[in-house]
């Protein structure tokens, strides 16, 4: 019989990510939410209004709009430069994390 441990395997571990690497996860989550509304050609503003600080903990997947969906990854670059000293590219399309 043999032991399999996966400790020695290269791979980022996901299990306990760090706050930053969080933060790092949601915008990512939050660019594809924006990519999917826009190719389901969503409106741009709804109905409703969000605080900042709602809108920095709604999840990505109760986002409807284009407007607050883009509010959301601003706050995300703000808060990943103002907290974690990560520095992300303007392009929101083409973003990438400079750490």
């Amino acid at each position: 019989m043999g032991y399999f441990s996966a400790l020695n395997i290269d791979y980022e571990d996901l299990s306990y990510p760090s706050p930053g690497r969080q933060l790092e996860m949601r915008f990512e989550d939050l660019k594809n939410r924006l990519s999917e509304l826009k190719e389901k050609g969503a409106q741009f503003k709804m109905r409703g209004c969000y605080y900042d600080d709602d809108i920095r903990y709604i999840i990505p997947e109760h986002f409807f709009d284009i407007y607050h969906t883009q509010r959301a990854i601003e706050l995300a670059k703000q808060d990943l430069f103002s907290k974690y000293g990560i520095a992300v590219t303007e392009d929101v399309e083409n973003t990438q994390v400079l750490s």
